[in-house]
């Protein structure tokens, strides 16, 4: 504090102890929160991703909320009353979880099989007394093995025809449609190339060293040209799946950075963005990847042009320029409102305003899971007798915690977002279609994600377009349970025109007719063989 100046008064000498130990207490407020704040991102680089917590917490109340500064010096809990909140808690039961069996799967008999056959030497079978031994019976064990890849030159051969009589008169069989012409790769190769790095997130740089030990020589920039060249190729299938998402009336978006160099006014260092937008509870789902150079609102806006129904989203503001627009409503996501009291939780590891929020909103995703099969007219039903309830419970509960919590800290960020959001978050009660949160665009984005950490970045903007439109049709193809691999093929083998709606209508994967021998992602080995038997039976 200094010097104290005897000729001070004592009411002056008060004030200036006073502002003193305000400023010491504001010091250690703005202590407590940096603290918080670094033992987040400390759990958020190295802890666990998983957001469950402890079925039996601590007993004791973290100190999460606090009255006012100088309540920071003890260790007192803050007390919320919760009456209301667990009465409304109370009217909804837990769902049984079924347990799941453990042991070694069989193999399905659907596989053939090659019998390798394990025999005695002639010398050891023969009995100590002298006679032949016989067999009896067999012991069979089974293992999983493999045929390398093979790889086959297809020679297209077109036929010539003339009249010998006129000396003319030349015809020749046309040439195959197919959506890149000229080129090495046949579209089973093209597609295969797709979808390794696409789906199965291997860079190109590692396709070119297994095509190598398979006797190919296919290099890096090789299989670079044939990636850029699908993009193009295929850019009528990604509008017309953005035009039908655009029209489908529920549409749930995200967005992700990504690292792309050689852009234009951009050091290479700058975060680019992966726009996701995806169709919410439709008969025929799609998903489009759309890349830019920015997160501004007129990414969306822009994308969306037309967009009349409802926008899901996180909450992030660049959403505003499409959600202010007329009939257009916000949706939330709960997941991000659960996920920023979990931080909470995280960094004390205690029970307390946090862990009872979160409490709450696990009872919100128990209704939701008791309801996930019935249609849209009963779920909102259900929602209004009893997610209504919880939720004004639950917004009152926050309201009164608000003013409690230490200002800018970790919990009053949580609570401040779940009130600013409360419009958007609880639409879901009004509309049996639409989901409680984000979760299923935030899935979409975990392909590319997971895609990144392997190739870390994209070598131009035409690459990451390439890159969006290709995700796109894959990741459609995969949410209407079709072959990805099929689905390119299929694709590769037509002559793409933008201007023919009908072609385009019937390369989309609901209405593709997928060649037989690819399996459907959906298709689990244990189905395999049902599969197989159905087809027997039908051909009988």
């Amino acid at each position: 504090m200094g010097d104290v100046d005897e000729t001070m008064s004592p009411t002056h000498l008060l004030e200036v102890i006073f502002a003193a130990r305000r400023g010491y207490l504001k010091s250690l407020e703005r202590e407590v929160i940096l603290s918080n704040e670094n033992a987040l991102l400390k759990i958020q680089l190295f802890g666990k991703s998983s957001e469950k917590i402890q079925k039996q917490p601590d007993p004791q109340v973290f100190d999460e909320a606090k009255s006012k500064p100088a309540d920071l010096e003890d260790d007192k809990p803050i007390e919320i009353e919760t009456k209301d909140l667990d009465a409304a808690l109370s009217e909804v039961a837990a769902p049984k979880k079924e347990k799941k069996t453990g042991g070694r799967k069989p193999i399905p008999k659907s596989y053939p099989r090659v019998d390798v056959i394990h025999d005695l030497p002639d010398d050891q079978k023969k009995c100590a007394c002298g006679c032949e031994l016989k067999k009896i019976g067999e012991e069979v064990s089974e293992q999983f093995d493999l045929i390398p890849a093979q790889i086959y030159v297809k020679r297209h051969i077109r036929l010539k025809y003339a009249c010998k009589t006129c000396q003319e008169n030349v015809k020749i069989a046309p040439v195959q449609n197919q959506a890149i012409p000229k080129t090495l790769a046949a579209p089973g190769l093209m597609a295969h190339v797709a979808v390794m790095k696409f789906d199965d997130h291997l860079p190109l740089y590692r396709q070119s060293e297994i095509w190598e030990r398979l006797g190919v020589d296919l290099s890096r920039a090789t299989l670079s040209s044939w990636i850029l060249k699908m993009g193009v190729a295929l850019t009528p299938l990604v509008a017309y799946l953005q035009n039908h998402l655009t029209k489908s009336g529920y549409v749930q978006a995200d967005e992700t950075v990504c690292q792309v160099l050689k852009t234009p006014g951009k050091s290479d260092k700058t975060n680019s963005y992966m726009w996701v937008y995806m169709t919410g509870n439709h008969p025929n789902p799609a998903v489009v990847y759309d890349y830019q150079a920015s997160r501004k609102g007129e990414c969306a806006k822009t994308f969306l042009n037309g967009f009349k129904g409802v926008l899901q989203s996180d909450g992030y503001s660049g959403y505003h320029c499409v959600i202010n627009q007329e009939g257009v409503v916000a949706q939330g996501c709960f997941a991000h409102a659960r996920r920023k009291f979990y931080d909470v939780w995280n960094v004390a590891k205690k029970a307390g305003i946090a862990s009872k929020a979160i409490e709450v909103m696990g009872k919100l995703y128990d209704i939701e899971r008791q309801i996930k099969d019935l249609p849209s007219d009963e779920k909102q039903e259900v929602r209004e007798r009893q997610a209504k309830p919880i939720l004004e419970a639950l917004h009152t509960w926050l309201l009164e915690t608000k003013p409690h919590a230490q200002a800018n800290g970790l919990l009053d960020k949580a609570i401040q977002y779940t009130l600013n959001q409360w419009d958007a978050l609880t639409y879901y009660v009004k509309d049996g279609t639409v989901a409680i949160d984000n979760n299923a665009a935030e899935r979409q984005i975990r392909p590319f994600a997971i895609g990144r950490k392997n190739w870390l970045f994209m070598g131009s903007p035409e690459g990451a377009k390439a890159a969006a439109g290709l995700y796109s049709l894959i990741e459609t193809a995969k949410l209407n349970d079709v072959n990805p691999e099929a689905y390119l093929k299929f694709l590769l083998e037509h002559k793409i025109d933008p201007k023919n709606e009908d072609l385009l209508k019937k390369l989309m994967p609901w209405n593709a007719k997928i060649e037989e021998g690819y399996l459907k992602p959906s298709l689990k080995p244990k189905d395999l063989e049902l599969e197989k038997l159905k087809a027997q039976e039908n051909t009988s």
